[in-house]
């Protein structure tokens, strides 16, 4: 039986070994079968998705505070005739708290459907020379509801179609 879809880690869109396997023999099907077309439906979890790109914002937001704070240096006084004095004594205040990353809307969760897609569709037609008038990457993604029946939405699922 041929495969039906492949699965992303949540909130990512690279092509891991297992979806790299799935997809060589997804070409090898259509290799046997030249009159038969591929339809490509990214999507994302309104979930998994939404808390993994939630994460990578707030981990990047920390660590360009932290980058920030590592280039902060003292300041040096000088006196009347121009002689360095030392540093600038340190004053003792709370930080104030790195910005809030924003939250993750729609647009996100079909950006990272639509760029799913279009991965998949790119490693058929680059790397397995798939031909690329037999690929279709839907433009209509689609965002499955948190906890919703089927599973989760971080997948590209495939429809075989005759060739037009």
């Amino acid at each position: 039986k041929p495969v039906e879809q492949v699965s992303f880690a949540l909130g990512s869109a690279e092509l891991n070994a297992k979806i790299r396997e799935d997809l060589k023999n997804l070409a090898a099907l259509l290799a046997r079968r030249p009159g038969l077309a591929l339809v490509l439906h990214g999507s994302a979890d309104g979930g998994g998705d939404r808390n993994a790109i939630m994460e990578a914002r707030k981990k990047k937001a920390k660590l360009l505070e932290q980058a920030a704070a590592a280039v902060r240096q003292p300041a040096t006084l000088t006196g009347k005739n121009g002689e360095k004095g030392g540093a600038v004594p340190e004053v003792k205040s709370s930080p104030a708290p790195p910005p809030s990353p924003p939250p993750v809307e729609k647009r996100d969760l079909a950006g990272l459907a639509r760029e799913r897609g279009l991965k998949v569709a790119r490693y058929l037609v680059e790397d397995l020379r798939v031909e690329a008038r037999r690929i279709t990457v839907r433009d209509e993604t689609e965002i499955v509801p948190a906890h919703s029946p089927g599973g989760a939405g971080n997948r590209v699922r495939f429809i075989l179609d005759v060739m037009k």
